[in-house]
């Protein structure tokens, strides 16, 4: 890790917190937060991380969830750490969502778990089940 300078981590992390809701909010909130920074606009929208209740984890997995995205990315000096940009919400809310449940995957065999990386997923089952 660098010191002084940004990781790439952190970079990307704040990078994409900041500027994928800043496209899509730009378009459809121009009218109801007009020169809203787009950083303050996200705040507006999203969830609060404590008062947020899961739609897909039990309140064990929940904790765990949380648990475990702190640890993996953890605030710093350098930025911004998982549970500051909402990351288990965001997780929580995918698997509940068409990704957790492979809506739009080709969930038909044959499965080959030990093909190559190449061949894309191999296994019958959605996100949800793993």
């Amino acid at each position: 890790m660098s010191t002084g300078h940004m990781t790439l981590r952190r970079h990307f992390l704040l990078s994409t917190a900041l500027a994928l809701p800043a496209a899509a909010l730009g378009a459809t909130l121009g009218a109801s937060f007009p020169r809203l920074p787009a950083a303050e606009a996200a705040e507006r929208l999203a969830p609060a991380l404590d008062s947020y209740k899961p739609v897909f984890f039990s309140g064990d997995e929940w904790n765990f969830v949380k648990a475990a995205c702190d640890r993996l990315i953890p605030s710093d000096p350098e930025g911004p750490g998982a549970l500051d940009t909402n990351v288990p919400i965001f997780i929580d809310q995918e698997l509940n969502g068409s990704y957790g449940q492979a809506a739009d995957w080709y969930m038909e065999g044959p499965f080959h778990p030990d093909a190559p990386a190449l061949m894309g997923f191999q296994l019958p089952y959605a996100p949800q089940e793993i």
